[in-house]
């Protein structure tokens, strides 16, 4: 019997996934030549009720753009050249084993920036990945979707897998089945590209929404993303917005797919991971190179706010600023002990538990360390790790000026400790947090 192929499935759909971020982030300081609308003609097809969304409507800064791109780029290149070494060994069987290396051999020694201009990317796309009735989706505005285009038919055809064309009002599409299921939906344009997910008994109804032959019901606009978290110091950089808002709760239809299908325990987890955040934002800081980084916002529940608050302590020389907060303000250091203690408990369920949710396989070692001797000392000694602080502020914006961002949280450099000490468990940790915000 053939060896199976490497790495598992499970961390074979990053490969896919992360390339259409790695796209999303650009990788030069010069612009792209692209229509200052483009981000609003992404928008336009995206519903307002999407239960979650990754976005990149604007450039990111250069420094941080070059910097996430080389990171990510040299880490897929990684998990590329793995996937090609065994591929040479061990012949490939499913449709989805063939089709991910069929991917990977097609952007092999691409993960750069004029490697993204070659494959027709280009260097500052605008995409936005969402959901349709809870389903994934990703619209982009591209340098060239023809390239793109003859990329894709490329993969297809090399991995082999079943595919047919139809026409919907003018235009032309591909689906891609798994089994004998129809599944994934593919268009193109000379400046776009999308593709989805549906299933058979909403096709119908969602693919023209897709395609964009029909617009949502109430389409998203820019308008109501750009100010919603802008916090004192972020320069928002077009990384994206993920709005969890609903995610997993009893509105989403998905839930009730997750609940038929999936273990209940699976469900109770995912609940846990998402259901105490809003929105969060991902922006810079820093206006120089040296001094630039990445910052996340979070928007949490009003219940997990209450919860943090009473677990966190003021901070030794943390004050509100009077400027960018508002008087409700608070500037706080993160009781360490409670949070750490809070991950060593999820892990002894995780861990007491695997099979209630096997979509999380890829953590046993993760929970593995949370239980282990090693992190038991990280929380016995935490007072020392003094790297965290969270600012919040109320819901309800200020009487003047954008709403204020609810919570932030960052990772100075004394957090690098921390860092280090989960490093075994999750790799490239170490170097999480060298850059500071400025």
């Amino acid at each position: 019997m053939a060896a199976p192929l490497l790495p598992p499935r499970a961390a074979r759909w990053p490969l896919l996934l992360a390339l259409a971020l790695l796209v999303g982030c650009g990788a030069a300081p010069k612009p792209a030549p692209l229509e200052a609308d483009d981000a609003a003609a992404v928008l336009a097809h995206v519903p307002a009720d999407t239960p979650y969304l990754l976005a990149s409507l604007a450039d990111v800064p250069p420094a941080l753009a070059e910097r996430e791109v080389a990171r990510l780029g040299q880490a897929l290149q990684v998990l590329v050249d793995a996937l090609l070494e065994q591929a040479a060994v061990a012949r490939a069987q499913s449709p989805f084993d063939r089709l991910v290396l069929a991917a990977a051999a097609a952007v092999d020694g691409k993960l750069d920036g004029p490697g993204l201009e070659a494959l027709g990317v280009g260097r500052h796309p605008r995409f936005a990945l969402y959901g349709i009735a809870g389903l994934p989706a990703l619209r982009a505005r591209v340098a060239d979707g023809r390239k793109i285009e003859a990329l894709v038919d490329r993969v297809l055809t090399d991995a082999g897998v079943q595919v047919e064309r139809g026409t919907l009002e003018g235009q032309a599409y591909r689906v891609v089945f798994v089994g004998d299921l129809p599944l994934l939906y593919l268009a193109f344009g000379d400046r776009w590209a999308v593709a989805g997910v549906l299933l058979p008994p909403v096709r119908d109804e969602l693919l023209p929404v897709l395609l964009g032959v029909t617009p949502p019901k109430v389409p998203l606009t820019a308008a109501e993303l750009g100010p919603q978290l802008a916090a004192d110091g972020l320069v928002p950089s077009g990384f994206g917005w993920l709005k969890p808002a609903g995610l997993l709760t009893a509105g989403w239809p998905m839930t009730r797919v997750l609940e038929a299908g999936a273990p209940a325990g699976c469900v109770g987890t995912l609940r846990e991971a998402f259901g105490a955040v809003e929105s969060l934002h991902l922006g810079s800081r820093g206006a120089d190179a040296a001094r630039t980084s990445s910052v996340v916002h979070l928007r949490l529940a009003p219940k997990l706010r209450e919860d943090l608050a009473k677990s966190l302590r003021p901070a030794p020389g943390l004050a509100p600023r009077a400027s960018g907060l508002d008087k409700a303000a608070l500037a706080v250091g993160l009781d360490v002990p409670v949070a750490l203690a809070a991950l060593q408990g999820w892990g002894r369920r995780l861990q007491a538990n695997p099979s209630a949710c096997p979509w999380f396989s890829g953590f046993d070692r993760l929970a593995e360390h949370l239980t282990s001797g090693a992190w038991q000392r990280v929380v016995d000694g935490a007072p020392a790790v003094q790297g965290l602080a969270v600012v919040l502020s109320r819901l309800e914006p200020a009487e003047a000026g954008p709403p204020r961002v609810d919570a932030a949280l960052w990772i100075a450099g004394p957090a690098q400790a921390l860092f280090d000490l989960m490093g075994d468990a999750v790799p490239g940790a170490q170097g999480l947090a060298q850059a500071p915000p400025g």
